[in-house]
């Protein structure tokens, strides 16, 4: 089973019209099967889970390459999921939730 994919706006990537999202709860084995099913687009939201964190460490093992990875920015805020980060500029504080996954950043 497999979901049409659309270009996403004038990027070139190619994702699916249905994506999995960090709230409610979203957990590696939800991440998993999402991707099993063919969706790519993950929404790693402001309220980090590192429940979804570690579905992303795994797929992305699997097939990197195929999906698009979108960490939301909440730049004001320095409570970012399960990390609060103290006496560190907004963009410093979400660059160390990212890495906590081992992200690479193109």
């Amino acid at each position: 089973m497999g979901f049409e994919r659309v270009a996403l706006g004038r990027t070139g990537f190619l994702v699916t019209r249905l994506g999995i999202a960090s709230g409610y709860g979203t957990d590696d084995a939800m991440v998993e099967e999402a991707v099993s099913h063919g969706v790519n687009y993950l929404y790693w939201g402001a309220w980090r889970s590192k429940r979804m964190a570690k579905g992303i460490k795994k797929v992305a093992r699997m097939n990197r390459e195929d999906l698009i990875i979108v960490a939301h920015s909440m730049a004001r805020m320095r409570h970012i999921g399960d990390h609060v980060y103290k006496n560190e500029s907004p963009l410093k504080a979400q660059l160390k939730s990212i890495r906590s996954i081992n992200w690479r950043i193109k």
